[in-house]
This record gives C-alpha cells, sequence and structure tokens, in this order.
C-alpha cells in the first residue's frame, strides 16, 4: 500500500500488527511512523509501551519477547524497529527463525513497525514481512504533492510562500 492508505486506515483504527515501512521519500516513512505512534501510545504511559529496538544493546530474542509483552493501562504497545542491520545485514539463522516466527504469527496487542531505508529481498525477515505485514512505500513524491504538503507545513506554522519561493523550495 502507499502511505496516503495508511493514513487513511490509521484514522479508521484499522491498525496493522506489523508494519514495513520504507521508499524514496524516508521522511514520509519516518512520518507515517510517528502518526502509529501517536495513534497508538499515550504520553503518561509512553515509557511502558513503546519500546525502541536497538541491535547493539539487545538481541532479536529481545524484540520477540517485547512484541509478546503486553501493553500497560493501554490497548496496544508500539515496538519500533529502525534503520536496522535486519533488513540488510547478518543474522543468525536461530535469531531470524524466532523472528520470523513472530511475523507470522504475531502478538494482537503490539504493533510492530520496521522503519528502513534499504532492505534485502533475499533475506529470511525481509521475505516474511512482505508476505505477512502490511507493506507501505512512501515512493518519490510528484512536484504537486511535494508543493501541497510545503504548503500544509507552511499553513500549520502560520505561514505563506510566493509561486517564487515556492519553486525554489521544490526544485532546490
Amino acid at each position: 500500500m502507499l502511505y496516503k492508505e495508511l493514513i487513511q486506515r490509521i484514522k479508521q483504527n484499522d491498525i496493522a500488527p506489523v508494519y514495513l515501512l520504507f521508499g524514496e521519500e524516508y521522511q514520509i516513512s519516518k512520518l507515517m511512523a510517528k502518526q502509529l505512534k501517536d495513534h497508538l501510545v499515550t504520553p503518561d504511559f509512553e515509557s511502558l509501551n513503546f519500546i525502541k529496538y536497538d541491535e547493539r544493546k539487545h538481541s532479536l530474542f529481545d524484540l520477540v519477547t517485547f512484541c509478546e509483552t503486553m501493553p500497560f493501562m493501554s490497548e496496544k504497545r508500539l515496538v519500533f524497529v529502525a534503520d536496522d542491520n535486519l533488513l540488510y545485514g547478518t543474522v543468525g539463522d536461530e535469531e531470524a527463525d524466532a523472528l520470523v516466527s513472530y511475523i507470522k504469527n504475531p502478538n494482537a496487542s503490539t504493533c510492530l513497525v520496521f522503519l528502513t531505508r534499504r532492505q534485502d529481498k533475499k533475506r529470511k525477515i525481509t521475505k516474511a514481512l512482505h508476505q505477512y505485514a502490511a507493506v507501505v512505500e512512501s515512493p518519490r513524491a510528484d512536484r504537486q504533492e511535494l508543493e501541497n504538503w510545503i504548503l500544509k507545513r507552511l499553513r500549520v506554522g502560520g505561514k505563506q510562500t510566493d509561486r517564487e519561493t515556492m519553486n525554489a523550495l521544490v526544485v532546490g
């Protein structure tokens, strides 16, 4: 699916248990991850219901444990994996098998989100994500989409722009 469909699904509270967010417009993918977090995790319990996986501190077995842990005082918890070697680096078979097993049969009270700039589609984990997860692509925006996005951000900040400035922003 494209990121615009994910926005609609979030509004409808139609949340998948596992997401893979990627694409040429990495900033849009990051915004989608933030929207999921804002929708699912209440600020009062963020420290308990939002886990950011760090491969330097945690194993994949830890990641699966985070995902299988029930949320605290909330309907869902969010486990976030960003730009990790999992989708393009070397991962041990036993750990990869544990994560693939989880991806195939995820905990309904957890939303596991992978945000990546790149992926190796030959890897076991990446294949499982493409088969079982909600895959959200953020393709390169065309000029009109980019102008609309800039205008929206400017309006939120109480600013305006003219055509010449907009052209400089879009073209670079």
